[in-house]
């Protein structure tokens, strides 16, 4: 049932809700910025039409924070499905004699039916049309991402770290050449976060900010995001 609009303004003022709905903007504005900066392949444009319209699918339901939540979940759902080897398997058999993106696509979307209701991926949003178009465009971008793991199987380890990757802007893995630090920001005098000790894997985003690059890692658990100078750093 969705929530009634006067509720969903009272829920709009909390500060908290306003970060997470700020997130969600942000995440798919780096991913549509991310792909484009690194892909110019007919699939990868599909993806930033699908992106875009799922965005704007989005919008209309940026202030109700049950849709922000359908869509996280929804998201999570289709990794997971997508990232065993059993679906895989199936989608690859079914999907190798069809001759474009659309019947593929549909092909997914059956396979995906098998594992999860659809139709009750969003039960906020009570408009069937805006519904469906929200779980095309999301279907097609995870089918998208799926094709380009699957055209670089030697580059992850699976489809959830190949997900992670390309939804994210992140644009190559990397190891330290020597113990390093981890700034702040893109400059040798801002502060030091911690030290990336010597051969430790990294994950570098796209762009060089004069000769710095922003990067992921995670140490001891935990995961952080700074920048290194390039030049302190091998790219796999």
């Amino acid at each position: 049932m969705s929530i009634p609009l006067s509720e969903i303004a009272k829920l709009t003022n909390n500060p908290d809700l306003q970060k997470n709905i700020q997130v969600w903007v942000e995440v798919l504005e780096k991913a549509h910025k991310g792909l484009n900066n690194l892909f110019n392949s007919p699939e990868m444009q599909q993806t930033l039409i699908a992106l875009n319209k799922m965005a704007i699918a989005f919008n209309n339901y940026i202030n109700d924070p049950v849709v922000i939540k359908n869509l996280e979940n929804f998201q999570k759902s289709l990794v997971n499905i997508v990232n065993t080897k059993e679906f895989q398997e199936k989608f690859n058999e079914k999907s190798k004699q069809k001759a474009d993106f659309v019947q593929e696509l549909k092909v997914f979307e059956e396979l995906i039916s098998e594992e999860i209701n659809l139709n009750e991926s969003f039960p906020a949003i009570q408009n069937n049309k805006d519904k469906r178009e929200l779980i095309w465009r999301t279907l097609e971008v995870i089918l998208v991402i799926y094709s380009l793991y699957f055209g670089q199987l030697d580059q992850f380890n699976n489809y959830e770290e190949a997900y992670i990757f390309y939804i994210n802007g992140i644009e190559s893995k990397a190891v330290t050449t020597s113990a390093i630090h981890l700034r702040s920001a893109p400059d040798s005098e801002s502060e030091s976060k911690l030290i990336i000790p010597q051969s430790n894997l990294l994950k570098v985003y796209e762009g060089d900010h004069n000769g710095w690059v922003k990067i992921s890692i995670n140490l001891n658990g935990l995961d952080e995001e700074g920048y290194v100078y390039k030049d302190d750093i091998k790219r796999l």
